[in-house]
């Protein structure tokens, strides 16, 4: 394993591997993630939030899922079972990746020129 890649071991829920609030009924609440090009969306009965692009640091696939990072030790996780196969999680990985790749990307305005500083 590279540094800085992390491992995830196979059964999330179990309280001992990742403590007891995995356990819980509201935190395993049905909820809606959505991609969009501002960001990430997650809907559930009791809440809503949104981070931009650039709020997700990271975005990595296991055998459990996708996980969409907000901070070093806290991901959005999008199960295996939410998709079709697993063909269908990785398409939905990928276009994370490639919404947050194109939100990262400096645009045409502030991007420099090949005669001078960055246009205002």
């Amino acid at each position: 394993m590279s540094a800085g890649q992390r491992s995830f071991r196979g059964d999330q829920t179990d309280p001992a591997v990742m403590g007891p609030a995995f356990a819980t009924a509201s935190f395993r609440a049905p909820a809606r993630l959505e991609l969009v090009a501002a960001g990430v969306r997650c809907t559930s009965a009791a809440a809503a939030s949104q981070v931009q692009w650039p709020g997700i640091s990271a975005i990595e696939e296991s055998e459990v899922g996708v996980y969409l990072f907000v901070a070093p030790e806290q991901a959005w996780i999008v199960p295996l079972s939410a998709f079709a196969d697993r063909t269908a999680m990785a398409a939905f990985a990928q276009r994370a990746r490639d919404y947050r790749a194109s939100a990262l990307q400096p645009n045409d305005e502030t991007r420099p020129s090949q005669d001078g500083p960055p246009r205002p």
